[in-house]
């Protein structure tokens, strides 16, 4: 039987269970992606969410740090609150503005940082 198990907060588990002989053998750690992998998810989100290109951009360089569940919840967080706007017909140039994908990003970053998925010493966001 094989067994996987993920989480955010490695340094938070129990020690008896990350410590002891055969629960865990392999532990795979991925860093956050950089500006091109956050390029090409980016795209690949905007193939179901029509995302300007300007912004797919700003998306990308305004991600650092973020994993691609935390990427994901800014563009969908943007396209909810737009939805939910008292606008009755918002096209992508308004609903993806530079201001709602900013606001959105720092919204995002301040829930991981309350949810303990910042890193201290670097700063960054793990997975």
């Amino acid at each position: 039987m094989v067994t996987i198990a993920t989480t955010n907060c490695v340094d938070v588990l129990d020690e008896a269970l990350k410590d002891r002989p055969l629960r865990f053998d392999r532990i795979i750690s991925f860093e956050p992606p950089d500006l091109e992998q956050r390029r090409a998810f980016i795209e690949y989100l905007a193939r179901r969410i029509p995302i300007p290109a300007a912004i797919r951009e700003r998306l990308a360089r305004t991600t650092e740090g973020l994993t691609p569940a935390h990427t994901q919840e800014v563009v969908h967080s943007i396209v909810i609150e737009a939805c939910t706007a008292e606008d009755d017909s918002p096209d992508s140039e308004t609903v993806f503005s530079v201001d709602a994908s900013d606001a959105a990003v720092a919204t995002v970053r301040r829930k991981a940082e309350r949810l303990g998925f910042m890193q201290e010493s670097a700063n960054t966001y793990v997975e």
